[in-house]
Formats: structure tokens, C-alpha cells, sequence
């Protein structure tokens, strides 16, 4: 009986802990396929960007708004990268705002709310994506997110 309750119980700790783990970086090519399946524009912004590490970025836009994707060298660069957009974020004083802040190891999420603004900036493993926009489409943009696992 006790070996049967052991095993469920590691079974448990072991699916809880993949769990954990389960967002995947998209690649390059994956992030572009994604967005344009859902109806979104891809263009190359790399000329746009001098960071040190960066490989790739590409901005995808629809009517209402754009979102951001970096691909980094290594997961410290996109840390860094990470960190240092999240404090430049910051440097405005806003007053009247909701934050949420989400770091692990292998992935970051911050957000942003004002009274008229959402901003998001999602991190995995060495990929970084982010958007800013008009708070009105801040739902439209969570589940494009959330749909391509950032």
C-alpha cells in the first residue's frame, strides 16, 4: 500500500515540476508562421536595433497594434535585455498603475497598466517579446499571447 502512495506521489512531484518548465522559446521562423496564421504582418526590424547578442527581431502588427519579438545569443543576453527594457519601463513615474511581475530561471513576464495603457514584456529562455498599446485592446493582445505560449 505504502510503495502505491509513494509512486502516486512521485507521479505528482514529477508532472508539477514539468509543468513548471512547460513554456517554449519560439524560434525566429515559428514566431513569424504564428502571427501571420493569425492575421497578422511580419516585417524585420533588425536594422532598427543594435543590442549586443541580438540575432533576430521582428515586429508583428495588425490595425490596432504591434508586438516585439528578440531572438538573443544566449539566455543571459536576453535576461539583460529583459532587464534593462523593464527599467528603462520604469523610469516614467506613473502614477495610478498596476504591475505584475513573474521571473523564474528560464522565463519573466512583467505587465503594465494604466488608466490608459497596457504594456507587456515576456521573456523565454533566450527570446523576449513585447507590445505597448491602447488599454482598450489590452484582451486581444492577452490571448494572441497566450496563444503562441508567451
Amino acid at each position: 500500500m505504502w510503495k502505491k502512495i509513494v509512486r502516486i506521489v512521485s507521479l505528482l512531484v514529477v508532472l508539477i515540476i514539468c509543468g513548471c518548465s512547460s513554456k517554449y522559446a519560439l524560434s525566429p521562423s515559428e514566431f513569424k508562421i504564428q502571427m501571420e496564421n493569425n492575421k497578422y504582418k511580419v516585417v524585420d526590424v533588425m536594422d532598427s536595433y543594435q543590442y549586443e547578442g541580438l540575432r533576430k527581431a521582428y515586429k508583428a502588427f495588425n490595425k490596432n497594434y504591434d508586438i516585439t519579438y528578440f531572438k538573443l545569443e544566449t539566455k543571459e543576453q536576453a535576461i539583460n535585455f529583459y532587464e534593462s527594457s523593464q527599467v528603462n519601463l520604469n523610469l516614467n513615474k506613473i502614477s495610478n498603475k498596476k504591475e505584475t511581475n513573474i521571473s523564474t530561471k528560464y522565463y519573466g513576464k512583467y505587465t503594465l497598466t494604466t488608466s490608459d495603457s497596457y504594456l507587456m514584456l515576456s521573456r523565454i529562455d533566450n527570446t523576449v517579446i513585447y507590445t505597448t498599446l491602447d488599454k482598450k485592446y489590452k484582451d486581444s493582445v492577452k490571448k494572441i499571447i497566450k496563444r503562441i505560449g508567451y
